[in-house]
């Protein structure tokens, strides 16, 4: 009896043991910052780099230059992922009408079954009124005022703690530049202190450069989650939608 329940204490503790690890783990990622800077900039030609990095030793870096992109991540300084792809543009453009083209096939598809399977029984006019009723639903304009709230609150996640740019605008007529500038001068309170706008008078286009720098908390990104999620309207405005597409 005595060998049967040490037996169980260690299991008990084992399994206490990996519980903890477990929980310290999902703490660590949750609070540990996740480090960025990313720079975007257009002159001759366009380039994009976004550069990550969790916990110090993990590491993730992604470039586009010249229709080219290089994704690299990197554990403890070893490549554990590489991507490179010689004509970003094409491929893009080849994964977009795929995509487009499934999409489009998947849709016809699920058309055709949901037809057949309800028989087109119900009219447009029942339909639209289904519609109306979800849409003037008072639970409706809580759910828009809760992701607007979300919203703003994951830009402000988002937001970074170093921003600077530099733009430079240039219009076919020289005296349309210059008035364009003279306007955007007004708003130089508002971005003096991120960066530059200037103009172009030679010749006709938009150039310049962006780059920020930040720390992103998962653990920020999760409460926000939840409070979205916890508003009563919000959900019950949720099962509303699920209940009246359950029953279309």
């Amino acid at each position: 009896m005595s060998i049967l329940w040490l037996i169980i204490k260690v299991t008990l503790l084992v399994l206490l043991g990996i519980f903890l690890a477990l929980v310290f783990i999902l703490l660590v990622v949750l609070t540990a910052p996740i480090k960025y800077d990313c720079i975007f900039e257009k002159y001759e030609e366009a380039y994009f780099r976004l550069s990550l990095s969790f916990l110090s030793f993990i590491k993730a870096k992604v470039i586009f230059e010249n229709g080219k992109q290089d994704s690299v991540v990197k554990v403890f300084g070893k490549v554990v992922y590489r991507h490179y792809t010689d004509d970003v543009e094409e491929v893009t453009k080849e994964a977009v009408e795929n995509t487009t083209h499934n999409a489009k096939v998947m849709s016809k598809k699920v058309v055709e079954k949901e037809s057949r399977k309800r028989g087109e029984s119900k009219s447009d006019t029942v339909k639209w009124q289904v519609v109306k009723d979800l849409l003037l639903d008072e639970r409706f304009f809580a759910l828009l005022k809760d992701i607007l709230v979300a919203v703003k609150r994951v830009l402000k996640w988002l937001k970074p703690s170093k921003l600077n740019f530099e733009l430079v605008i240039g219009k076919e007529d020289p005296a349309d530049t210059g008035e364009l500038i003279a306007q955007l001068t007004l708003l130089y309170p508002w971005y003096y202190k991120y960066g530059i706008v200037e103009g172009s008078y030679d010749k006709e286009g938009l150039w310049g450069n962006i780059y920020a720098k930040g720390r992103l908390y998962l653990m920020t990104l999760v409460k926000i989650f939840i409070l979205f999620i916890m508003n009563k309207e919000t959900r019950e405005y949720i099962n509303l939608l699920l209940r009246t597409r359950k029953g279309a």
